[in-house]
């Protein structure tokens, strides 16, 4: 029999499930979801982006982060506008209420990174965050999507 709590794939959820419950605790009302304020805090850090660059910055799909923009905008929070050089490329840049909410969640998000530590000692800490991070970048490859080969070029068949 497998126990699933010694599992990392299975920790890595929970934590997910943690982190997602403190950030809704801390920034209760303000309407927003963890993806959602990491879209408006990477406008408010960068300036305008087109949509592709931002979706990049905070490691989206392009069909999730059009939603999440879109559901943004229709809030008011970011405005999307056609790129000068390419009219295809959306540029979206926050609204003076986007840049307020970032600005006032500010602490109530660091109040979710230090309660996620918590559990942690002073040491034990930067180690943590760097172990996550080794691990997303050693299989950031794994998460896209695989490319098809193009029908120029038929993959061979076994058999």
């Amino acid at each position: 029999m497998t126990d699933i709590s010694e599992k990392p794939g299975h920790l890595i959820r929970r934590c997910h499930q943690i982190s997602s419950s403190l950030f809704f605790q801390e920034c209760e009302g303000s309407d927003l979801t963890p993806i959602q304020y990491a879209i408006l805090s990477v406008l408010n850090e960068r300036g305008e982006l087109d949509q592709k660059t931002l979706a990049a910055a905070v490691s989206l799909d392009k069909s999730t982060a059009a939603e999440t923009i879109r559901r943004l905008e229709k809030k008011g929070l970011i405005e999307r506008r056609a790129g000068q050089t390419d009219r295809r490329a959306r540029i979206v840049s926050l609204t003076g209420e986007g840049s307020r909410i970032v600005v006032a969640l500010r602490a109530n998000v660091d109040n979710v990174h230090n309660r996620l530590l918590e559990a942690l000692d002073e040491h034990e800490r930067p180690l943590f965050v760097y172990l996550l991070k080794k691990i997303c970048s050693e299989l950031e490859a794994e998460s896209r999507p695989r490319v098809i080969a193009s029908s120029a070029q038929p993959a061979s068949r076994a058999g």
